[in-house]
């Protein structure tokens, strides 16, 4: 099974997969899916900034160089 794990730490959604990449897009939707967060990650920099004013449970999307799409929930 491939899976990608994420965590919330200082403000930062952090990720660690379990496979190889070169880069991941990653978007979190609320539940108008309104985007509220996008951004790229790489292996080197597998973060991306979270607002200061996020809360709550929202939808994460996370889609490979592979054309590979992940999806899920997180809760902040």
């Amino acid at each position: 099974m491939t899976f990608i794990e994420c965590e919330s730490i200082n403000r930062m959604l952090i990720f660690n997969s379990n496979f190889e990449y070169e880069f991941m897009y990653v978007t979190v939707e609320g539940s108008n899916n309104d985007n509220i967060i996008e951004g790229t990650i790489t292996p080197t920099e597998p973060y991306i900034f979270l607002p200061s004013s996020l809360e709550g449970t929202y939808t994460i999307r996370c889609t490979t160089d592979g054309g590979a799409v992940y999806e899920g929930t997180i809760t902040l």
